[in-house]
């Protein structure tokens, strides 16, 4: 199994939370790593931007 996660912060840089992702290394192998991981990051910072206009 491969796992990647990343932190989901509010608007004053507080984790908050955390977004990831897991499967088989045959789904997830080393070379697309970087790949997946960037949309892991995309994520969390989506959610974080999306949570802190609610606490406006």
């Amino acid at each position: 199994m491969r796992y990647l996660a990343e932190p989901i912060r509010d608007r004053d840089g507080t984790v908050i939370a955390s977004i990831g992702i897991s499967a088989p290394v045959a789904r997830l192998p080393k070379e697309r790593e970087k790949e997946y991981s960037g949309q892991v990051t995309a994520a969390a910072a989506q959610i974080g931007d999306m949570i802190g206009t609610l606490e406006d």
